[in-house]
């Protein structure tokens, strides 16, 4: 295994060369888990009506800041999808703007 620095995102000209990431987690929801380390994501982007809310078990903020960084120069940067034990997928396309937010309740 490599570093996220080592992935391909592709070119301006060729995006669809870009590297898909699969991650393993311990379990993904789009309702505040009791866990408390879990990761909290507000995700914006085409294809979400407002904002949607991802709470992630097993997945650190270095994941995700390194997955933001490729994609600051859209169209290039790298798909992430997310996969859990009970078969879950979550899918974050380049496209998909992804903030660490808080753990609590959106209201």
């Amino acid at each position: 295994p490599g570093t996220a620095h080592q992935l391909s995102p592709g070119t301006a000209l060729e995006p669809e060369a870009a590297t898909q990431v699969f991650v393993g987690c311990q379990w993904l929801n789009d309702q505040p888990n009791a866990v408390t380390d879990s990761l909290a994501l507000r995700l914006t982007g085409p294809g979400i009506a407002d904002v949607a809310h991802l709470w992630i078990g097993g997945l650190d903020s270095d994941a995700v800041a390194a997955r933001n960084e490729s994609c600051r120069d859209f169209p290039m940067g790298f798909d992430m999808w997310l996969i859990d034990p009970s078969g879950r997928v979550c899918g974050l396309p380049r496209s998909t703007r992804a903030t660490i937010a808080d753990r609590r309740p959106w209201r």
